[in-house]
């Protein structure tokens, strides 16, 4: 794996979309990726090894332009989703209807949103990954 350069302790990303797509170049950014890059390769073997570094971090950054459509720009929740994304299929967004369903429930913060939906697919997880998909 090629680390461009150490993380230096947990801090806080918050990004709107046209500066998520200023720092793809930026070492702070790049840095985060290679955290996730670790993280998912660490947590998620199976899911990520047909991605060679390159690959895995175009699919980390496409990853996250998507959590920022759906209003995630903290390190936090950006973390959070691509870990959901590793779990359940990187278009798990687009792809199981009650993620769907709930990722656009304005009645709760995106935060407060992203944690339930983590609960829930952990709790689905457990019975098996086929207990994903249903409503």
């Amino acid at each position: 794996m090629v680390a461009l350069h150490q993380v230096r302790g947990p801090h806080l990303l918050t990004l709107d979309k046209s500066r998520l797509l200023q720092l793809t170049r930026n070492a702070d950014y790049e840095a985060f990726v290679v955290q996730m890059m670790e993280h998912l390769r660490k947590h998620f073997p199976r899911k990520v090894a047909d991605f060679d570094d390159m690959g895995l971090a175009e699919q980390i950054h496409q990853t996250l332009l998507r959590a920022y459509d759906h209003g995630y720009t903290s390190h936090a929740d950006c973390a959070r989703y691509l870990g959901l994304a590793a779990a359940l299929g990187w278009s798990f967004d687009d792809d199981i209807p009650w993620v769907r369903q709930s990722l656009t429930d304005g009645a709760s913060e995106p935060t407060e949103r992203l944690a339930q939906i983590h609960q829930r697919a952990i709790r689905m997880l457990r019975r098996g990954p086929s207990s994903v998909s249903p409503t």
